[in-house]
């Protein structure tokens, strides 16, 4: 069984996040902890991860266990001894069945600022049919408080399925509608590394790719992102692909 482990850097999500005002920041009795950032990585390898959602459609077959490592950030004194704090998973938010997933013990080990929660969920059958979500929420007890200048609360959408992107409507004069099938040859076509061109906007980031598209669709403006995207028209053109392979459809073809 292959784990796909998930690192969660410090850098702050907007999404999911609970604050708490006037923090005692120099009270060294006082001690808070709180949530931080997700990236991807399997077997040493750099995954697709938004910050949100995690599809098992867009990694290998062989990955049927996903570990999401959330380190956890304490704001106060080191300490000699191991500490625990508290969590919870929020039922009102959390939809996916719970026989599914695990949570390591939430501790601080001795002398560390940062520790690590680890939650593993399982492939499932039922995760092909629809989305579902997970919410873990930090709860204060009487050794850590809850911090206020990151999250509190930590949510993710789970699924096996190719979602629709939000960047396909502005791109579909080239993609045709939403279908898996284009979705996933130019997940396979259009991979990190290829396109170096720099950004052209200053809200956008360098090596466009599938996960990473330009923010308008522009040939002139995107000479490599097209160039890519005749190579999908052309995948379509010489292979017979059907929506779910279902013979009865008219096959995909490109725009």
């Amino acid at each position: 069984m292959r784990h796909l482990y998930i690192f969660l850097t410090v850098i702050i999500l907007a999404t999911g996040c609970q604050e708490k005002d006037n923090l005692d920041l120099f009270d060294v009795d006082n001690s808070y902890v709180e949530f931080g950032q997700p990236t991807a990585w399997a077997n040493y390898h750099q995954l697709y991860i938004d910050s949100t959602s995690f599809s098992f459609a867009i990694q290998s077959v062989e990955v049927d266990k996903v570990t999401f490592a959330i380190p956890v950030l304490i704001i106060g004194q080191r300490q000699s001894e191991d500490r625990e704090y508290n969590v919870r998973i929020n039922k009102d938010e959390t939809t996916i069945n719970l026989a599914l997933m695990e949570l390591s013990k939430p501790i601080i080990r001795a002398g560390y600022f940062v520790d690590t929660l680890f939650i593993s969920v399982k492939k499932d059958q039922a995760l092909k049919e629809r989305v579902f979500s997970l919410t873990i929420d930090l709860v204060s007890n009487g050794i850590f408080e809850i911090g206020g200048t990151s999250r509190t609360s930590c949510r993710f959408l789970i699924s096996d399925q190719l979602l629709e992107p939000l960047w396909w409507t502005r791109w579909s004069s080239y993609f045709g509608q939403y279908r898996p099938e284009v979705y996933r040859q130019w997940i396979r076509t259009y991979i990190p590394g290829l396109d170096i061109t720099p950004p052209l906007l200053p809200t956008e980031k360098p090596n466009y790719s599938w996960k990473n598209m330009p923010l308008y669709a522009s040939e002139p403006d995107y000479p490599v992102t097209f160039m890519y995207i005749e190579q999908l028209k052309k995948f379509f053109h010489d292979n017979e692909v059907y929506p779910n392979g279902d013979r009865s459809l008219p096959r995909i073809y490109l725009p």
